[in-house]
């Protein structure tokens, strides 16, 4: 069983980075792909996507860049089911 990132002690460091991630994720200044990239790291952090995830993928290895069209929409779907 995978441990959820959840479970580990919020320390000053997770929880700053937590912090500058999700500004990052608001700022409408910056650019569209640091907050891209921001907010898939905190889906990552929250197990939401990647290789820790509770329903991890054969996708979850590759970058978004390297997916096939039919992976990132099948990627996008089994997002979307979690809403």
């Amino acid at each position: 069983m995978t441990k959820n990132n959840n479970d580990l002690p919020h320390t000053p460091n997770k929880l700053l980075v937590v912090d500058t991630l999700r500004a990052i994720c608001l700022d409408e200044t910056a650019p569209a792909a640091a907050r891209a990239g921001a907010a898939r790291t905190l889906a990552e952090i929250e197990q939401m996507v990647g290789r820790n995830s509770e329903n991890s993928t054969e996708t979850a290895t590759k970058s978004l860049a390297d997916l096939s069209a039919r992976e990132l929409d099948a990627e996008i779907k089994r997002l979307q089911s979690k809403r």
